[in-house]
C-alpha cells in the first residue's frame, strides 16, 4: 500500500502548535544538529498557522499594552514559555522572530502554500 505523498500533507497548529509547525519548516530548511535530518521528495501541500507563538517576551510594549485584555496574563505566558522551552536557549527554531532575513529562503521547496 502506498503512503501519502508530501504534496498531499497539510501541517499546522495554533499557538504552540503553530510554533512547532514553523520549527518543522525551519528544520527542513536547516536541519537542527541534534535531530535526525528530514528530506522531502516534494513540497508539503500546505501549512496552517493559527496565531502562531513566535515570540516568548512578556515585557514588550505590546504585551504591556494588552496585559489586561490578553487571554494569558504575562506571568502565565512566562511560566508556559519556560515549560515549553524546557531549558533550551532561544534560537530560530523555537522563536522564529529572531531569524535573519535569509532563514526562510527556499521555503517554496518545503511547503506549497501557507495560511497565517
Amino acid at each position: 500500500k502506498e503512503g501519502k505523498k508530501p504534496s498531499d500533507i497539510i501541517i499546522g497548529g495554533d499557538s504552540a502548535g503553530g510554533n512547532l509547525t514553523l520549527a518543522l519548516m525551519s528544520h527542513l530548511l536547516h536541519p537542527h544538529p541534534k535531530l535526525p535530518k528530514l528530506e522531502l521528495s516534494e513540497p508539503l501541500r500546505a501549512a496552517v498557522l493559527i496565531s502562531p507563538w513566535v515570540r516568548f517576551a512578556t515585557t514588550d510594549d505590546s504585551a504591556r499594552r494588552n496585559a489586561t485584555s490578553d487571554m494569558l496574563p504575562p506571568a502565565a505566558a512566562q511560566r508556559w514559555s519556560e515549560a515549553f522551552l524546557g531549558g533550551a536557549r532561544l534560537d530560530e527554531y523555537n522563536q522564529p522572530t529572531i531569524a535573519d532575513d535569509d532563514w526562510f529562503k527556499g521555503l517554496e521547496n518545503v511547503v506549497s502554500e501557507i495560511l497565517v
